[in-house]
């Protein structure tokens, strides 16, 4: 325990915010939570919004869970989570073994995510409607002068101090993060990312058991402390945040609403919900805040700590003189190395053409494939890793041009439309499906889900927009295809009606060889039913004649006389 009890201040609420319905069950919120500012009490889930509360022997817990698996089966999820937490800490539960130390407390935390996971696999196996559903769950126990966290799942926790602005507590368990972990996309890129809400851990997959993380740190005066749902950490940013090109993205943040509406908790929560329905928030949002009204000072607690292992090195250093030596040549090590490494960079760069060539060369591909550009993906491939610069130079060019290919075609189309050049706008739109067939990402997000072994087991809004983009795309792209085949067989037809020359009476022409009067050089040739006669006399002169007309039809036959 700190010497100095804490006191703290509470404000938590839970909205179905961008999935609210009339007909659905809790209006759509599949997210619950659970908040007890008195673990010592013997009526739980008790707090006051604002009232400043002296931490007590047990402390205070806040929990999030954000259920999935539809609206007929996650908020039932999150209720079996949150119903696990809440027994599992009631007061005769939490044994002085619990207390005793941080490691005792986290260690019972990660428990009760196991046997939440087991109750949500349960009811998922008794009752078939709830079948697929799971949570995420986080916990915040804030206990004498620490915070322990543990979480499964994508839920977070934040702490937000004056002079270091907002941290993120927890690490999504998610696709996205892996990515981010991996080094493939920067903290600012995974924030909007298309696949940001497929979770890797959570409560009730039937594949695996719930595996939980945890970590301890001390709180102090002033501290703010945040749980929250992806509804509302999937809207807002941390803090402020720049593009690749330094430039400042649009939109709230987390840090600067926080900083700025500390009056109370309830009107911090106010602006929260404020600021993500205006950033058109797509999930339920949830979120607990704790503000630390009174205890240890974070400035006067660094400085004891930092006079303290001053005066620790000293006493080690005055008791062992070989200790001392021992850093002395260590130290002299370091310098010298230091010195060898700086000649050497005197003598050539840090990075050489080579390596420089070898990471933009990477960088090109990155693009590409992310692109499926299949065209410059070969370019790429023929770029061998010699300094290849001009060719790698073009490779850029091309890709370049390609992305932004796209942007101008559509202002020409628009163009068209205008004044109205509708076959122009129909071949600019062919152009357009070309260049998307070339430099648009096409993404597969069934193939994905598959890939992940079902690890989301509720698609979000988000997720659900781009597949009814990609099944409008695919639309489209085959109405084209059936515009192009109907303007190609009519194509078709009209050639056959220009070249055909048939008339009626050639078609029903039957032509059969009569006699043969060679001695008067000529050739008679007389249709079947006698109405059609056709003559070739010694000069060649061809006549085609109807017997009921002495008018010629035809004068020109072929030199057999058997085809017009």
């Amino acid at each position: 325990m700190s010497e100095k009890r804490i006191t703290f201040r509470l404000a938590a609420y839970t909205d179905p915010a961008g999935k609210w319905s009339e007909t659905a069950p809790k209006k759509g919120n599949e997210d619950d939570l659970f908040v007890d500012s008195d673990l010592s009490a013997e009526v739980q889930g008790s707090f006051v919004a604002d009232k400043e509360t002296s931490l007590s022997d047990a402390g205070c817990l806040m929990v999030v869970a954000d259920g999935m698996g539809g609206m007929n089966a996650g908020e039932v999820a999150s209720a079996i989570a949150i119903e696990t937490v809440r027994a599992a800490f009631e007061g005769k539960n939490l044994t002085s073994e619990i207390l005793a130390t941080s490691a005792s407390r986290v260690r019972y935390m990660e428990n009760i995510v196991v046997r939440a996971d087991a109750a949500v696999k349960k009811r998922s196996k008794e009752d078939q409607s709830c079948e697929g559903m799971g949570s995420t769950l986080i916990m915040a126990w804030l206990y004498g002068n620490e915070l322990s966290v543990t979480w499964c799942g994508d839920s977070r926790a934040y702490l937000f101090r004056e002079s270091a602005g907002i941290r993120q507590i927890s690490k999504d368990h998610s696709y996205v993060q892996s990515l981010v972990d991996k080094g493939d996309i920067t903290e600012v890129e995974a924030f909007d990312h298309p696949y940001g809400n497929i979770i890797t851990r959570n409560l009730g997959d039937p594949e695996k058991k719930a595996a939980p993380d945890s970590v301890t740190l001390p709180v102090y005066k002033g501290d703010v402390i945040l749980v929250c749902s992806d509804g509302l950490s999937g809207v807002l940013r941390d803090r402020k945040s720049y593009d690749r090109e330094g430039n400042l993205i649009p939109g709230d943040n987390l840090e600067d609403i926080i900083r700025c509406n500390r009056r109370t908790m309830t009107s911090c929560r106010e602006a929260l919900w404020a600021a993500a329905e205006a950033a058109d928030w797509y999930d339920n949002v949830t979120a607990v805040l704790c503000e630390i009204t009174d205890g240890e000072d974070a400035s006067v607690a660094s400085g004891a700590r930092q006079e303290d292992g001053m005066n620790r090195s000293f006493i080690s250093i005055r008791l062992s003189k070989k200790a001392l030596r021992t850093i002395l040549i260590v130290f002299s090590v370091v310098v010298l190395c230091a010195v060898a490494w700086l000649v050497l960079c005197m003598i050539r760069p840090l990075h050489s053409a080579k390596e420089d060539f070898m990471r933009i060369r990477d960088s090109l591909e990155r693009v590409a494939d992310s692109t499926d550009m299949i065209y410059v993906q070969n370019l790429l491939m023929s770029v061998s890793d010699s300094l290849g610069v001009d060719k790698l130079l073009y490779v850029g060019k091309e890709l370049e041009m390609r992305l932004g290919m796209k942007a101008e075609l559509d202002t020409l189309r628009s163009l068209a439309k205008e004044t109205g050049r509708d076959e122009e706008a129909r071949k600019i739109t062919a152009a357009i499906d070309s260049v998307k067939k070339a430099a648009s990402p096409v993404i597969d997000i069934e193939a994905l889900r598959v890939a992940v072994s079902l690890e989301r087991k509720s698609p979000s809004a988000r997720i659900q927009r781009q597949q009814d983009s990609l099944e409008a795309a695919r639309l489209a792209a085959k109405q084209a295809e059936e515009r192009r085949l109907a303007e190609e067989r009519a194509r078709q037809e009209a050639a056959e009606r220009q070249h055909g020359r048939l008339t009626e009476a050639e078609e029903n022409l039957r032509l059969t060889v009569v006699e043969d009067t060679s001695e008067t050089d000529s050739l008679q040739l007389t249709e079947v039913n006698d109405t059609v006669e056709v003559a070739i006399d010694s000069t060649g002169l061809k006549i085609l004649k109807d017997s009921t007309s002495t008018e010629p039809i035809l004068n020109a036959l072929q030199d057999d006389g058997t085809s017009i």
